[in-house]
């Protein structure tokens, strides 16, 4: 199949449908025109859209916990126990590491495994093993909306199985999924595996059953904010042509205040800008935080101040949703227990930092202005590069090293991005490889980092690097 961006019609989606089906046996449990009709029937309170426009309009900050265990069973009691007991508003369930790389029988050999030890044996939750019907039992018992992390190469059958079973939102990733999780898998191909899922999206919504595509950027969590944006507004205008009405956007937190609101906002702005540009001013965007993608410390007392600290993010810079990490998960699986004191504290910060924005400060605003210009200079050459075909620019840019990352294991990428903080901690360009920086970006950075040197009285260097990586988790005494 030719890449392009276009919109795909009907035929063509239902015609591409019969091999993905095909993938696992339980893809024939999925009978699109009765999935319909069951999103139809959802309560509007667990329907992710509905509750978005809802919370948007009345200034909620909602909590989106993450949860992956290998039986049905267990994720259910998990998700069960923390809504009574902290009140998550939203999930997200994570696959494990064999179904998010299509293994399908080694993820059932996990379950099987499971239910012998007595104990999860995956680090997800396999969804397409488990099939509509055991996707139908979990959303039963959790009373809010869900979404099925169907990321990785190949997310098409975990796709359709997560609908017809009743999540109501879809991870709408291509480059950024290759970037943060692949080896070496073509990007043509993941580009077409994602607008197979946003084009499902469309037929469920011309039918009356709106779906939130969420388009994001945390990546490995060391990338300047100027290197993910474009990325995430490229892969929200090949969304939006598929016929997706609702979009949501994430980036990852620097964890700097200043940094991190700019990045936000302007996200949000240059995103719309862009869609209208294209032509898609109906389509709602909305905003939400994902947690800093680095290394984080072991230590629960330091988690919890870094989940307070996104809560604090969170409202301060106006977004919808926060996703929430738990205390224990930098060295297990999320546990119930930890998932809901993490809710908790999350939930207790942004009631206490109640309707507070931060203020238009003048070191926000030169942000801001220095993060449109890096950022439309990169959407502008990628746009140009496939000659007005995102799909194409796309490609043609990551050849070019226009959009690149940071430590990435795709090995198409030119991986020449160095990134170092400057001496407020903000993320900086040691290394901009060939990102089209404009010549007054590359000053505000260098100056930036001329300030860190001139405060520590060394070089920034590969050691300065490597000694910001552990940023977070270093030793604190």
């Amino acid at each position: 199949m030719e890449l392009s961006s276009r919109r795909w019609d009907e035929e063509q989606l239902l015609e591409v449908r019969k091999e993905v089906l095909a993938q696992w046996p339980t893809g024939r449990e999925v009978d699109l025109d009765e999935a319909v009709e069951y999103q139809k029937s959802l309560p509007q309170e667990k329907v992710w859209a509905r509750k978005l426009t809802q919370g948007y309009q009345q200034g909620t900050v909602f909590t989106m916990p993450q949860v992956g265990r290998a039986t049905v069973e267990e994720t259910a009691t998990h998700m069960k126990y923390v809504e009574e007991e902290a009140g998550a508003d939203a999930w997200l369930i994570f696959m494990d590491t064999y179904t998010r790389k299509g293994r399908f029988k080694d993820a059932q050999q996990g379950i099987d495994e499971s239910i012998r030890q007595g104990r999860s044996m995956l680090n997800g939750y396999p969804a397409v093993c488990h099939g509509v019907k055991g996707l139908r039992r979990i959303r039963e018992v959790s009373q809010v909306p869900f979404y099925i992390t169907n990321v990785d190469e190949d997310p098409r059958l975990a796709t359709e199985i997560g609908f017809a079973g009743g999540a109501t939102g879809y991870l709408s990733y291509d480059l950024h999924d290759l970037l943060q999780h692949s080896k070496n898998y073509p990007l043509d191909m993941r580009i077409q595996n994602n607008q197979y899922g946003n084009r499902l999206i469309s037929y469920y919504e011309e039918r009356g059953a709106p779906i939130v595509a969420w388009s994001s950027g945390h990546f490995n969590g060391w990338e300047p904010p100027g290197l993910k944006i474009p990325i995430v507004i490229l892969t929200a205008l090949l969304t939006a042509e598929q016929g997706v009405k609702h979009i949501g956007l994430t980036l990852g937190l620097c964890v700097h205040l200043v940094q991190d609101v700019a990045a936000l906002r302007v996200l949000h702005e240059l995103t719309k800008e862009y869609l209208a540009r294209f032509g898609y001013s109906d389509v709602a965007v909305y905003l939400w935080t994902y947690p800093f993608l680095g290394v984080w410390p072991r230590d629960v007392d330091r988690t919890a101040a870094l989940i307070a600290w996104q809560a604090a993010i969170s409202v301060l810079s106006g977004v919808g949703c926060m996703i929430v990490k738990s205390l224990d998960e930098a060295y297990v699986v999320p546990e119930k227990e930890g998932n809901a004191h993490a809710v908790k504290m999350a939930k207790q910060i942004i009631d206490v930092v109640g309707k507070q924005r931060l203020g238009e400060s003048q070191e926000l605003k030169l942000e801001q202005e220095m993060l449109r210009r890096e950022v439309r200079a990169s959407l502008d050459k990628t746009i140009e590069l496939g000659e007005g075909d995102v799909a194409i620019g796309m490609m043609r840019a990551v050849e070019r090293g226009v959009l690149d990352g940071v430590f990435s294991p795709w090995l198409r990428c030119h991986n020449k991005v160095l990134p170092v903080r400057d001496a407020t901690g903000a993320i900086r360009y040691l290394d901009y490889g060939n990102v089209p920086l404009p010549p007054e970006v590359v000053e505000y950075n260098n100056q930036k980092i001329a300030e860190r040197e001139k405060l520590e009285g060394v070089k920034a260097d590969i050691e300065m690097v490597i000694q910001d990586i552990s940023f977070l988790s270093r030793a604190l005494f």
